[in-house]
């Protein structure tokens, strides 16, 4: 009897989630996010939408959605970052979500996203039923990458790969694991408070770096052969061991010169893995 209940109440989410939102006045779609959830390009999660604003962007967004970071010097205002990431679904599904006050449950929806660019947001064009944001003229990629890259950076390609493989054998080593590198319970807090939790590590979220950035550039529109599109993408997915304002910089040189981007993440990934050796160490010593 209980199963069949279930089974009932999930058919029912799962038909009001698809209920199509009345537009609004245009624009994109979006999701507000703290600036540690932030998802960068070639980064893939699992996102658990459960605030009405947030499930009704996803109706609207047909299979696409903008994920933005409040500014937090617009003070009452509702103001948003000058650079915001274009998520597509990938598959989603009906789930639950329980209250941490009340004794209730209420519909949300697991949803796979991959990042696949950045736009910058034009100003915010209305707060309900979901946030959507003007975005620029085009689809804001630029011009086309050369196919392969120079030989120059092929070393700094593989500088990149070790660095990100050292992050993660320190983290994986450790005795916490790091989310964005501020620290699951802070982070897991200010998510909530969004009306969305981060759930990496089900569904979409445990793919392998290379399928991530394949994905990514299938969706996105760019070619899979150039080597150019390829590295900017790793480079930006390998951005999840960074905190929040670190990976936020590095999209905001995505654009730019290619050997400033590894330079910079590179750069970024070493810091992050001398804290992180320092954390293990002061954890052993603790415990041992």
């Amino acid at each position: 009897m209980e199963r069949v209940i279930f089974v009932l109440l999930a058919a029912r989410a799962e038909a009001s989630l698809l209920r199509v939102v009345p537009p609004g006045v245009g624009g994109c779609p979006c999701i507000a996010v703290p600036l540690d959830r932030l998802i960068a390009p070639g980064m893939q999660r699992t996102l658990h939408l459960y605030d009405s604003s947030c499930l009704a962007a996803f109706r609207a967004g047909n299979g696409t959605l903008g994920q933005v970071v409040l500014d937090p010097s617009a003070g009452r205002r509702v103001r948003v970052l000058p650079l915001a990431t274009e998520l597509r679904v990938t598959a989603w599904r009906p789930s639950q979500k329980q209250s941490r006050v009340r004794d209730e449950v209420s519909s949300s929806v697991l949803v796979d996203v991959i990042g696949v660019g950045t736009f910058e947001p034009q100003s915010v064009l209305q707060y309900e039923p979901y946030l959507s944001v003007e975005t620029p003229e085009g689809d804001g990629r630029g011009a086309a990458e050369p196919v392969a890259i120079e030989d120059s950076l092929r070393e700094t390609a593989c500088q990149l790969l070790d660095s990100a493989a050292l992050c993660e054998s320190l983290e994986s080593g450790g005795d916490e694991q790091s989310d964005g590198g501020e620290g699951g319970a802070a982070v897991g807090a200010a998510g909530t408070a969004y009306g969305i939790e981060g759930c990496e590590g089900e569904g979409a979220g445990s793919l392998p770096l290379e399928q991530c950035v394949d994905r990514a550039l299938e969706l996105g529109g760019a070619c899979k052969r150039c080597e150019v599109s390829r590295l900017r993408l790793r480079a930006l997915a390998l951005t999840r061991y960074l905190p929040g304002q670190q990976r936020y910089d590095a999209m905001r040189k995505g654009n730019g010169p290619l050997d400033e981007l590894l330079a910079f993440v590179i750069g970024a990934l070493d810091d992050h893995a001398k804290r992180q050796a320092a954390v293990n160490a002061l954890n052993r010593a603790v415990s041992g």
